[in-house]
């Protein structure tokens, strides 16, 4: 920016210097860590706003109604929090670093505590005063010319009111006011950042994720894969022998408990649980792991570009290859099955392809043909059949500037196809206007042409652009930083579609302005074949463990899954209905229409829908669709199979009858399925309560709060965001699954926080409701080629096997600086959040492994130097969660190993201060407990500590090298669904911990 003319200056000499400055300056304290305030006021130089002038830009921003809502709740300007009174004057103190006409502010908390876990019904809650004063004095004190939230997620886009056409009435207009505002955010989370466009008037800049690497854990079962093969070429007769070996190995490592095998080392696995476990082996060792953080304007080395590209072209090859075989005949789906054979046969002759083209070897048409086994006829034939109007528009264009003509739609209407529906009750026929498109005779192909003609496009166009990929990933940094500059001089920034760059290799090279998808067209045809067949396996998964169909099922709608698979999960819903889309001309989702019940061949099954409040603001209309599918489903008459759909329906009307609800509104309300946040809320509300332990002392408390912060109906205009005390209760009986959508490589159960919040938070609703837990499973569209059901606690099992435990993951890790150490402490509190929400799929035994890691450091890596070096707050967090985890009694911890951990947290306390946050930061209970856990000298200092943080002063030395963990933001409205570790944003040339960091701008002529 120097270099461009901008004012910059005094900026600090080196990395560690700039990192002093942001824990000084940059710093966002906790409601209750009044030392640390004192601290920052003496040191921090902090922007002191004076009341009037503060009052002054609320009056020429805000209406009074507006600011009566901030008063309400954190009382007459400046508030007692980050505030200062100086004799009769009383300030907002403001954290800013600046460097001249540049200037860094940490976004405040959105929200400030109080009974923050009361079932507030998704309160609208105001911003308070230290962030709006932070927002206001950017345009009116510091009177900036441009804006820039730099990195994932910050809040402003998520504090309350409308979630489309914002007005005056609504926080992020009136605190981004006039300024141009550029947002620099991770091609990885294309959902959420479709609401940085929506409620902040962001033009997004796209970064890359962290580059993708093997995990190397296939060294680890060697052995076992060994004995397996002589099982399989042992007769008859030795085989018990050999898998009783087979099974001391897989006992010893611990995949029986993945995947639900018993351990009785006495009784042999059959060939089936044997099969499992050498599939569950391969999939851990072909698992995608990412390394340490992205830092931006810092290309990745070498070797992840190498890896990174292999990560991006081998499974599109691969599994191309493997379908085009299929139906050749070579090979069969049990053999497509086996993971250790579609590895040697495919996936390894795949990478060894992409090593060929990326050491230079020429990728020619004829090359192409010759390694798929077609011809350039068929390759040519197979791209018309995939992309026919585009192809054909092209091949018509006979314009003369290069520009390709206008199609002209026909007047004539296509047919119009009416849902088949009898008469619920509760349901009003409607009929359907026909719809308008092209009159286009078009040559029909069948569903096994468009397969074969999709797996040699998708092979064709892998293989081609396996060299653009990496010069993609080699340009990024430095087109990223040149987007910045270019949109700060009002330049036009490119678009891209997102996603990680393994599941969209389009979204690279990036410095993009990310885009979303047509809501109307989904889900799109391919979507709907892919639903189908997911829906076929789960309920044959389901049926042949439990003998029946499920009676319900719940699913999870998020943005980023939706755009990225074109509506698959929507798909999924609808088939489980037994509703099919309709489409027009025009390749949108015009009509519905009821699969008759001898077509469907199964009972129709009912459904129960949460969604995030993003996918809700992105696809409102697909949320009215599924509202008429489950009318349609409910009202017909069945005489095939069981209409389960209609029954439920009945059960929850008179349910709602018995509750009090008068019979006409019961009957009304009966068929809706859909639920999300109330008042507009974006997540459920319940995260911080469950990481706040001395908050709840049973899980029905979380049941509750989950039930009464997701009970919104979103279905229909007339009953849009309204809540019926009771409905979701009613409607949440009999379901018997959870199925959660899984799009991308960045993130797994155990890394995203949000994860156990939704899936997990319905998981526990519905036990709370039924009495019993439900099946969980992923529905895993992360390899566009092969998407599948995954079981939660299998896929805990690799998340785990291939990070947490894994020694290449964690020195990977240790590579990067203090957000690399606290993604690791993320995904322990994830851990626990499981532990919470599922108990089952966590164990004793990974808890013990954690211990073995991170406390008694069994692995000898350094862990212990990693994390006292970068990160001490990180390794307090790490500490606390597990002595949490044992006050809770979910972790059966021994005497020693509580003994160990105790000592572990209460030394780094002493010798780097109290962080204020996370676990043990206002957990007096746990705190409490700790305290006992220790000799009584450790116990006085560590209370001491404690004090400190709360009330005293905070040495230097003590503060210096310490991370503060971001507070959570208190108020339900701001919650959403990330992909970003809370806290981490990647500043210019370094990754730290800190809020998100708000870059204002001034830009000066280079005369200054």
């Amino acid at each position: 920016m120097k270099k461009e003319g901008y004012k910059v200056e005094k900026l600090p000499e080196n990395e560690r210097d700039f990192e002093r400055l942001l824990m000084t300056q940059g710093s966002v304290m906790s409601t209750y860590a009044q030392g640390a305030f004192d601290e920052f006021l003496k040191k921090g130089n902090p922007e002191l706003i004076d009341k009037h002038t503060y009052e002054s830009w609320i009056k020429n921003t805000l209406t009074p109604e507006k600011y009566a809502e901030v008063t309400a709740v954190y009382d007459e300007a400046p508030g007692n929090y980050m505030s200062k009174k100086v004799k009769e004057n009383s300030y907002l103190a403001i954290s800013r670093i600046q460097f001249g006409n540049i200037v860094l502010l940490p976004q405040p908390m959105a929200g400030l505590g109080g009974d923050t876990f009361a079932i507030i019904h998704g309160e609208k809650t105001a911003p308070p005063h230290t962030y709006i004063g932070s927002y206001l004095w950017v345009q009116h004190g510091f009177r900036a010319d441009a804006l820039i939230h730099f990195g994932t997620h910050g809040s402003l886009e998520f504090t309350p009111q409308k979630q489309v056409a914002l007005s005056n009435e609504d926080w992020p207009d009136r605190l981004v006011g006039t300024l141009p505002h550029f947002y620099y955010y991770t091609i990885g989370n294309i959902g959420e950042s479709m609401m940085a466009k929506r409620r902040s008037y962001a033009t997004l800049i796209s970064y890359l994720t962290p580059a993708f690497m093997e995990n190397q854990t296939c060294s680890q079962f060697k052995e076992l894969q060994d004995k397996i093969q002589n099982y399989y070429k042992t007769d008859e007769i030795n085989q018990p022998a050999i898998s009783l070996e087979v099974k001391k190995i897989a006992v010893k490592i611990g995949l029986h408990r993945d995947l639900r095998l018993d351990s009785i080392l006495t009784q042999p696995y059959n060939l089936e649980e044997i099969e499992r476990i050498e599939n569950f082996a391969e999939e851990i060792s072909n698992e995608k792991m990412s390394g340490h953080l992205y830092t931006s304007g810092i290309p990745y080395t070498k070797d992840q570009i190498i890896s990174s590209v292999q990560a991006m072209s081998t499974d599109p090859i691969a599994y191309s290859l493997a379908a085009l075989d299929k139906q050749r005949g070579i090979v069969t789906e049990k053999q497509l099955k086996n993971k250790v054979y579609f590895k040697q046969r495919y996936l390894d002759v795949a990478k060894n392809l992409v090593t060929q083209i990326l050491s230079g070897r020429e990728v020619t048409p004829a090359f192409i043909c010759n390694f798929s086994g077609i011809d350039e006829k068929e390759l040519e034939q197979s791209k018309m059949i995939i992309s026919p109007l585009k192809r054909k528009f092209k091949k018509s264009n006979k314009r003369t500037d290069g520009k390709p003509s206008i199609p002209i739609s026909s007047s004539d209407p296509s047919k119009n196809t009416q849902s088949k529906t009898a008469a619920h009750p509760a349901i009003k026929d409607s009929e359907k206007k026909p719809m308008h498109g092209m009159a286009d005779k078009k040559i029909v192909y069948t569903k096994e042409q468009k397969s074969r003609a999709r797996a040699i496009v998708e092979m064709e166009r892998t293989i081609t652009n396996i060299k653009k990929y990496k010069k993609s990933l080699e340009e990024s940094p430095e087109l990223e930083f040149e987007a910045l500059i270019n949109a700060l001089s009002g330049g036009y920034i490119e678009p891209s579609s997102g996603g990680d760059a393994v599941a969209n290799p389009n979204g690279v090279p990036t410095g993009r302005n990310l885009y979303s998808i047509n809501a109307e067209s989904t889900p799109t045809e391919i979507a709907w074949e892919r639903g189908k067949e997911l829906v076929n396996t789960t309920l044959a998964q389901y049926k042949a463990s439990h003998g029946t169909y499920p009676k319900k099922v719940n699913y999870t709608f998020w943005s980023s899954e939706f755009i990225e698979s074109e509506g698959t999960t929507l798909a999924q819903v609808l088939y489980m209905l037994g509703v099919e889309p309709v489409w027009d001309a025009f390749g949108r989702v015009s009509d519905l229409q009821l699969i008759e019940s001898a077509n469907l061949g199964r009972p129709r099954i009912d459904v129960v829908v949460q969604t995030s409040g993003q996918f809700r603001d992105l696809a409102a209309s697909r949320l009215a669709l599924l509202s008429r599918a489950v009318e349609i489903a409910a009202s017909a008459k069945d005489s095939n199979y069981e209409n389960l759909v209609a029954q439920s329906t009945t059960d929850i009307e008179k349910s709602l009858v018995d509750e009090g609800v008068s019979p006409q509104e019961a009957r009304q309300i009966s068929t809706q399925r859909i639920f999300g946040g109330v008042n507009g809320m974006y997540g459920t509300g319940i995260q911080e309560m469950v990481t706040s332990g001395d908050k709840w002392e049973n899980e029905k408390e979380i049941a509750e709060t989950y039930i009464n912060n997701m009970g919104a109906i979103y279905g229909s205009d007339k009953n849009w965001g309204d809540f019926h005390k009771g409905l979701l209760k009613a409607v949440l009986k009999n379901t018997d699954m959870v199925v959660h959508p899984r799009q991308s490589n960045t993130w797994g159960a155990l890394s995203l926080d949000h994860v156990y919040e939704f899936m997990g938070g319905m998981n526990l609703a519905i036990r709370h409701v039924t009495g019993k837990d439900p099946v969980a499973y992923f529905a895993d569209y992360r390899n566009h080629n092969n998407f599948k059901m995954q079981e939660l606690k299998e896929a805990i099992g690799v998340e785990a096997r291939t990070t947490l435990f894994n020694p290449v993951y964690i020195k990977e890790k240790m590579k990067g600086g203090a957000s690399s150490a606290a993604d690791i402490t993320e995904i322990i509190t994830n851990t626990y959040g499981w532990n919470v929400m599922k108990p089952e799929a966590i164990d004793n035994e990974m808890w013990n492994q954690i211990y073995d890691t991170y406390v008694n450091y069994k692995a000898n890596l350094g862990t212990k130097e990693f994390f006292k070096k970068v990160n001490p707050a990180a390794l307090e967090e790490i500490t606390a969660i597990m002595l949490e985890t044992s006050r809770k009694g979910m972790w059966k911890a021994t005497k020693e190993q509580l003994k160990k951990t105790a000592l572990v947290h209460t030394q780094t306390v002493k010798e780097f201060g109290h962080s204020g946050a996370g676990f043990s930061g206002n957990n007096k209970k746990l705190q409490d407990y700790i305290a006992t856990q220790v000799e009584p000298q450790q116990s006085t200092e560590y209370k001491q500590q404690i004090t400190k943080m709360k009330i005293g002063e905070i040495s230097s030395s003590n503060k210096e090298g310490m991370v503060l963990k971001k507070e959570e933001v208190f108020r339900g409205n701001n919650k959403s669904e990330k992909t970003a570790v809370n806290g981490i944003i990647l500043i210019t040339v370094i990754s730290i911990v800190v809020l998100s960091l708000t870059l204002y701008i001034r830009k000066r002529k280079k005369n200054g």
